[in-house]
């Protein structure tokens, strides 16, 4: 073989080599942009709407837990029941239920009276603060800062 041929040859492998690099760099891109796609969610609900509303079902039916089974008693049985087990049974008075009521509505007005006198005061302090402010500004020009010859301007009006 020649020198010429090698040399000939090396460039074939070298140009070989670009494309192989140019095209596994296309390759990578196309791999990253649908593994992108696959992951995003918003994909899957606008490609398949109605399998994303099959799966929330599902998730939301095994997430929820079981409704509770109560049965109604009669005396004879819960106390059957009772002596079987030797359950202690306890009966707690409505009137309880009636605080837990009262209870509420007070933390509730007490927490709107709160919110209510807050934003009076914020009120109060934002019209006291904006008014000195605006006073300062206009009248307190001295001679230095309006200058000698506008002085006269000012004060004649």
């Amino acid at each position: 073989m020649s020198d010429y041929s090698k040399l000939e040859r090396a460039e074939q492998i070298r140009q070989t080599m670009r494309e192989i690099r140019h095209d596994l760099d296309d390759d990578v891109q196309q791999v990253k942009q649908s593994a992108h796609k696959l992951t995003s969610w918003r994909y899957y609900i606008k490609n398949h709407p109605w399998a994303c509303v099959g799966v929330a079902a599902a998730i939301g039916y095994l997430v929820v837990p079981k409704k509770l089974n109560i049965q109604s008693l009669d005396a004879k049985t819960i106390e059957k029941l009772a002596k079987k087990n030797r359950l202690v049974v306890e009966h707690k008075p409505k009137a309880q239920a009636k605080n837990n009521l009262i209870r509420g509505a007070f933390t509730f007005l007490s927490g709107l009276a709160l919110r209510t006198a807050t934003a009076q005061i914020v009120q109060q302090l934002a019209t006291t603060f904006d008014k000195p402010i605006s006073d300062h500004t206009s009248s307190t020009f001295s001679q230095q800062e309006v200058g000698e010859e506008n002085v006269s301007q000012f004060t004649t009006r």
